[in-house]
């Protein structure tokens, strides 16, 4: 992978730190044991433990999320279904209001890719966009599928769509060009480590709130001395039914706060950082 010579950010920033909200909706409801295992033989049709946690994340997690973000001037971008676009397009149309960018992130966060065929992942792409427009009058440029896991279609389907980048990639701490189906399309990374689900959801213990910010802090200090010799780029992707809680949330803004102490951190969506790389770097 070519590395461009020289590589600088706007203002001549040091890092690049983008946030990336998840905001799903998932059709299934039945038991997953997402939470706990499932008794053996259960014959309830919904779950309504692991329901009712995720619409916490809308009830109250994702309005503490956004006046967070609000308060220190931070816009993100917000990875959403297509259903989501579909079932609530006010809300939509808010966080576009409030300068969020919108990215596709599938249609329905119960599907993966990896479980289609190509002509129904197709159909899945074009859903997502089809719902955005009609919530917020512009297509998505950015794509982030369900748990970054891409088909070896999905890069060249979404370049067919006109995308400028996407994020399931987790190979580099900065963008890179790559084609599809004959099509540009820019690839800026994303972050499974750097990321509530590994922080809450999936580490044996869970982290907690503070021991995160520390994990957060070392990752940003690392990245930041690294940028003085070359510019570098962290992601720090967030569920509002993961971080939405009062803790977390502390410690969100916690992090937030400490990366705002330094000098030379651009706070950017990832449309704007895809577009000042293909504007310099393609």
């Amino acid at each position: 992978m070519a590395r461009p010579d020289r590589i600088e950010w706007p203002n001549s920033a040091r890092l690049a730190l983008s946030v990336v909200l998840n905001v799903e909706l998932f059709t299934s409801e039945k038991p997953s044991g997402f939470h706990q295992p499932v008794p053996s033989g259960t014959l309830a049709e919904r779950d309504t433990l692991t329901v009712t946690d995720r619409a916490y994340g809308y009830n109250a997690g994702l309005p503490r999320l956004l006046e967070i973000l609000a308060r220190h001037g931070v816009r993100s971008s917000v990875a959403l279904n297509g259903l989501v676009a579909e079932r609530d397009p006010d809300l939509v149309r808010r966080l576009h209001a409030a300068g969020h960018e919108i990215m596709g992130h599938g249609y329905d966060q119960a599907v993966f890719l990896i479980t289609l065929r190509r002509e129904e992942e197709a159909e899945h792409i074009a859903r997502t966009v089809a719902a955005i427009e009609r919530a917020i009058g512009e297509r998505p440029v950015g794509w982030l599928s369900h748990a970054a896991r891409a088909t070896e279609s999905t890069a060249e389907l979404l370049a067919q769509h006109g995308f400028r980048y996407h994020c399931d990639d987790v190979s580099d701490d900065l963008p890179f060009l790559t084609t599809a189906g004959g099509r540009p399309i820019l690839i800026v990374p994303y972050s499974l480590l750097n990321n509530d689900f590994q922080f809450y959801a999936f580490g044996k213990p869970p982290l907690t709130p503070d021991e995160a910010v520390t994990c957060l802090r070392r990752e940003f200090d690392v990245l930041y001395a690294e940028g003085a010799r070359c510019p570098k780029m962290m992601t720090y992707g967030v569920h509002p039914y993961v971080t939405g809680r009062p803790g977390r949330c502390w410690a969100f803004e916690q992090f937030l706060m400490y990366a705002k102490s330094f000098p030379g951190v651009w706070f950017a969506r990832r449309d704007e950082i895809a577009e000042w790389w293909l504007q310099r770097y393609a």
